[in-house]
């Protein structure tokens, strides 16, 4: 009798199983059928035809057991007459991921690949159920993340919030070194990394195909997946959007960061088979990350340095990371690069601080003590330093892993003469570092080491380290010192002390002094700003150990000035404008900045180039203390006596006893008190006090070599008319809120996030401008100075970031462009939820 069924085999190549959902017979019957097909096996099936001339015809429907709504569809026929035919269409959906393939063949013909003979039987059908291996494409639109702490980038904008990370039309790179949009991730050192540090990739399919798929998106750095999203569908041929987390680590108890060329792919579910990105020029992205403290030290309250994290996280720095604590761990990986990295050398002939901290903190000046020279090393523009510099640098970097309690700044006066130990950048010709007893031995190599008690040999008259937190424990913390040995935090502070001071030397008898103990290290402020902020302790003095405090008032009063000339300062904000004319077409401005805070303006500048008998940089650092009277006018008896603390805050901020290092100066006739250095101190430096003006200059290879370039500036810039100076008026100020109908008459600003500016007018020119917010409610992103149309005077617009809700208030500096007399504006800003305002 002839064979009319229909011989199938299903063959499942797939990591799924096929369930049986329908089949059907129009003629014949299904005598042969799988309910379920494993994955990677094989099923049989037959339609066997009935008694009579019908043969064969019908169908069957397979679902996918992880896609419930996909599902392939065979038909097959072998009639007693008309043609043998056989299909798989519609092809299962999503076409991307599955496929299947088929052949027949009828009695003893050879197989036909996608059909069947038309004639003869019975009829045989193999379909193979796969997955597909065509491929398919996807494109990169955007990457946006949110960065919980304020961070400036290398062109000095402010990053915080919501931000777009990389753009297909615009290039975010910052060169080789990151990216133009970086992005902090707070971190508490305990919980998923993944968790905290998702950000949203923007990305659209080319291919109609790939809808209904399930997707991952990932992206390689060096050949590893370090980011990936979750598995999500593709509903649209639009933008999706897809969250993305980072892979490694899963935890870390230390800061670290990712800065690298990220290679995104695409791959789809259980098949792993590739999207493809496209166009290849357009698939790598620069994503600079990092995890840093959830607590933000308040030197970065209007941002993190890009820079500085750069230096201090090393392009991928999972190196960083191991299993130790993080508070030892995380700081005495601090101190060796502060040690060992920063490209500093120990001042050896003042100790005299260089970035403005005193010796019990203030602001640093941190752009200044990372900048580099021409060569572009990190930190080799001003290379000498101190111990306060170095305490300043360490609990800075210190604080990016700060989990719990804050690092205490320790200041102890007196110190004493120290053991044989390393000091930074203190190296022989060979770069091999070299032990030293005599710190202020200046040029002379030889009297590194000297006889213990040698006469002549010099101590740390002050010293200022790193305690592990704050308040201090002399018994439990652990000291860090970024200047000397280094102490990488295996010591308490008695061992610390015991290791570090040398007291078996005769030297104290002969000099009156003693060494220092675990009773007399007291605690100071630290850090309290960074780079054009200004500090202004209380009683500063009386802060002091009483011999301290004596030596720096006998030193202020052989400052004073015998019938002094009555002149003040001007035109230092303009250095660049007038410098050649003054010291020579030789003399460049290297750095150089004008700020201005609460009651203070300061004009730092380091001139290159101004000495042709002498390679050393000149620096001048002037300071104008502006203190009103209730009606508004200079008051001179306390700006002047502002000015002093000044002067005594540069004297107390030295490593080197005051008494060995400061003498009279030599520029009396230029204000009211002068110093210099001694004439056996083989460096240079002259300060001055003339009415609310302290300038304060450092440089050449002594004062005596100094002072003919201090006295070309000083006549350049002397006004006789020291307390006549016009202190410059807040005319007006308006509030410019976008999307708001009242503009300028209300201080109300819509939401966190917002941004706003606020315009003051001023009645004369303004060198520098800043705004110190109260609390952490608002952030300031950057200010500008415009002319006024028609009118004397200058605006200043001041552009802000809401970041919480609340009634805040500003104050608002100004510094005179020529006299750099300051005033102050304070103003209110309340931040409302957008749905509550009603303006």
């Amino acid at each position: 009798m002839p064979d009319f069924s229909c011989y199938v085999t299903i063959i499942n190549e797939t990591n799924e199983a096929l369930s049986l959902k329908s089949f059907s017979a129009e003629r014949g019957e299904w005598v042969l059928i799988p309910n379920l097909i494993n994955p990677r096996a094989t099923g049989n099936a037959r339609l066997k035809d009935s008694a009579g001339p019908s043969g064969t015809e019908g169908e069957f429907i397979y679902i996918i057991s992880s896609h419930a709504s996909s599902s392939f569809k065979a038909y097959q026929t072998c009639p007693y007459s008309g043609d043998n035919k056989t299909n798989a269409n519609p092809p299962p959906k999503p076409q991307a991921v599955y496929a299947v393939h088929f052949r027949g063949h009828s009695a003893d013909n050879e197989w036909v690949e996608g059909g069947v003979q038309t004639d003869d039987h019975p009829i045989y059908v193999e379909y193979t159920f796969s997955y597909s291996k065509s491929l398919y494409k996807f494109q990169l639109l955007h990457i946006d993340a949110s960065s919980g702490h304020p961070i400036r980038n290398s062109a000095g904008e402010l990053i915080v919030g919501q931000h777009r990370l990389w753009d297909g039309d615009k290039n975010q790179n910052d060169g080789d070194k990151g990216s133009f949009q970086p992005n902090i991730f707070p971190y508490d050192f305990t919980s998923s990394v993944p968790s905290s540090s998702s950000f949203c990739v923007s990305i659209k399919v080319l291919n109609i195909e790939l809808l209904g798929a399930e997707c991952l998106l990932y992206g390689v750095i060096n050949g590893s997946r370090v980011m990936k999203s979750g598995f999500f569908f593709i509903e649209s041929m639009g933008e999706i959007l897809v969250s993305v987390h980072i892979m490694e680590p899963n935890k870390s108890s230390k800061p670290f960061s990712w800065n690298a060329d990220v290679a995104w792919g695409m791959e789809l579910r259980l098949s792993d088979h590739a999207v493809e990105c496209y166009p290849p020029g357009k698939c790598v992205t620069r994503l600079e990350f990092y995890w840093i403290s959830e607590h933000l030290h308040r030197g970065f309250k209007n941002g993190v340095p890009v820079d500085f994290l750069r230096h201090v996280f090393p392009k991928q720095s999972l190196h960083l990371l191991d299993d130790t604590s993080i508070d030892l761990g995380w700081y005495n990986m601090c101190t060796e690069d502060v040690f060992f990295q920063t490209n500093k050398v120990y001042d050896t002939i003042s100790g005299a601080s260089a970035f403005n901290v005193g010796a019990w903190g203030g602001i640093f000046e941190l752009s200044y003590y990372i900048a580099a020279d021409e060569s572009g090393v990190y930190g080799s523009l001003y290379r000498h330093v101190n111990c306060m510099d170095q305490a300043a640098m360490l609990e800075l970097q210190c604080s990016f892993g700060t989990m719990r309690a804050k690092m205490s700044w320790l200041v102890q006066q007196p110190f004493g003469y120290i053991n044989e130990t390393y000091l930074v950048g203190i190296v022989d010709a060979s770069g091999q570092f070299q032990l030293c007893n005599n710190p202020f031995h200046g040029t002379d190599a030889t009297l590194r080491v000297v006889d213990k008690d040698m006469r002549g040999r010099t101590s740390f008259y002050c010293h200022v380290y790193i305690g592990q937190s704050k308040p201090f424990s002399t018994t439990n913390d652990h000291i860090f010192d970024g200047t000397a040995g280094p102490s990488i935090g295996n010591k308490l502070a008695e061992q610390y002390l015991h290791e570090a001071i040398d007291r078996n030397t005769r030297l104290y008898e002969v000099t009156g002094t003693s060494p220092g103990t675990v009773d007399n290290i007291m605690q100071g402020d630290g850090v309290t700003g960074t780079d054009g902020q200004f500090w202004r302790p209380t009683a500063i003095l009386e802060l002091a150990p009483a011999g301290f405090r004596e030596c720096v008032l006998n030193l202020l009063r052989s400052s004073a000035i015998s019938n002094p000339n009555i002149i003040s300062q001007i035109q230092w904000a303009h250095v660049p404008e007038w410098i050649n004319t003054v010291l020579g077409s030789r003399c460049e401005v290297a750095f150089g900045h004008v700020s201005v805070g609460n009651a203070t303006a300061q004009a730092l500048w380091l001139l290159s180039g101004a000495n042709e008998e002498d390679t050393t940089k000149l620096r001048v650092d002037v300071r104008v203390e502006t203190h009103l009277s209730e009606n508004g006018d200079l008051n001179p008896e306390r700006s002047a006596m502002a000015a002093c603390d000044c002067l005594a805050s540069i004297i107390m901020s030295t490593d080197r006893d005051p008494d060995d290092l400061w003498i009279q100066g030599t520029l009396g006739e230029y204000g009211e008190k002068s110093l210099q250095y001694a004439d056996h101190i083989p460096a240079g430096r002259i300060v001055i006090v003339s009415g609310n003006v302290v300038v304060d200059m450092r440089g050449a290879s002594s004062s005596a070599a100094l002072e003919p370039l201090a006295r070309r500036l000083l006549t350049h810039t002397t006004s006789h008319e020291p307390f006549s100076l016009h202190v410059p008026t807040v005319v007006n100020h308006s509030f410019e809120i976008p999307g708001c109908s009242q503009n300028g008459a209300t201080n109300v600003v819509d939401g966190i996030g917002a941004q706003f500016t606020v315009r003051c007018c001023l009645d004369s020119s303004v060198a520098a401008a800043s705004a110190d917010v109260h609390g952490d409610g608002l952030l300031l992103s950057k200010y500008s100075i415009e002319d006024m149309d028609g009118e004397a005077g200058r605006a200043v617009i001041f552009t802000f970031i809401t970041r919480d809700l609340g009634v805040h208030d500003v104050d608002l500096y100004f510094a005179h462009s020529s006299t750099l007399t300051s005033v102050s504006k304070r103003v209110e800003v309340e931040v409302v939820d957008g749905h509550q305002s009603q303006h």
